[in-house]
């Protein structure tokens, strides 16, 4: 079972039926959400070179983001990791961590012509899966669930990534958690959350916890490296509402962050004073 957060902080179980030990693609099933109207899937459409695209996703964290661009390329071949790609769309809408996996939509017909797949640094290339190239194994994964799923290894710490990069997105994660909490936006500080702590902190008790801070800044930030962990030590001071008055207060907050599906989470939150 997989836990499935839809972007207004719902929850649901849902159940992996199909993956691919070749192409980056997997069905999973969420009966909680079969009454919801979907995406329409473009089943042979073709896309040309200069056809404008939208990417859907949370790139970094950033909630119900769309990001344009063009077809740059087709046809094209690629190996990330494990995975290989043939017959690709090269895209100019950037991928990131958040909204690879994403849809990638047609802008003329609004219909879903691919799979956010993969991105090269230099250039800031993008990747997609034509949507038409993978419905044969959904179609089959849909009609005769596998019963025994292939292993695959998922990124849960730090260990493969430059220092450098776990740093620097650690340090942004925890800004922008503090910053949509200043703009309550309380749906988007709770998606920046690991898995674990959401099951122990429901929605609502994560929201209730700041519905008296009037405004919050970071006065402080420090982001170190200790045996494969990131932690991210905040000084913050808070505004907040204590009956008919306004008190300032100030707090020092150890953040641990860490890898989920391939998208840095804070992971763990334990004020020092």
């Amino acid at each position: 079972m997989v836990k499935i957060r839809t972007t207004d902080a719902k929850g649901y179980e849902g159940k992996v039926i199909g993956i691919s030990t070749e192409t980056d693609v997997a069905v999973v099933r969420v009966d909680g959400l079969k009454d919801v109207e979907p995406l329409v899937l473009s089943s042979n459409s073709k896309l040309e070179i200069g056809d404008e695209i939208l990417a859907l996703g949370s790139p970094l964290g950033y909630q119900n983001t769309v990001t344009t661009g063009i077809i740059s390329g087709t046809d094209r071949e690629l190996e990330v990791d494990s995975y290989t790609y043939e017959n690709v769309y090269q895209i100019s809408a950037p991928i990131a961590p958040g909204n690879s996996g994403g849809p990638l939509i047609d802008r003329k017909t609004g219909k879903v012509v691919g799979i956010n797949s993969a991105r090269i640094e230099q250039g800031n290339i993008g990747f997609s899966i034509p949507i038409n190239s993978v419905f044969p194994l959904v179609n089959s994964w849909s009609e005769t669930p596998m019963k025994n799923l292939p292993v695959t290894s998922a990124i849960d710490d730090f260990a493969e990534i430059d220092e450098n990069k776990m740093l620097e997105t650690s340090d942004y994660l925890v800004s922008y958690f503090i910053e949509s909490i200043n703009f309550r936006d309380f749906v988007t500080a709770y998606s920046l959350l690991g898995s674990q702590w959401q099951s122990n902190m429901d929605y609502d008790t994560f929201r209730n916890q700041y519905l008296n801070i009037i405004s919050i800044s970071i006065e402080e930030l420090k982001t170190e490296n200790k045996e494969n962990k990131v932690f991210v030590e905040a000084v913050l001071t808070s505004l907040e509402r204590n009956g008919e008055e306004q008190v300032s207060k100030t707090y020092k907050i150890n953040y641990e962050i860490a890898y989920e599906n391939d998208q840095a989470k804070i992971i763990i939150e334990k004020k020092l004073h």
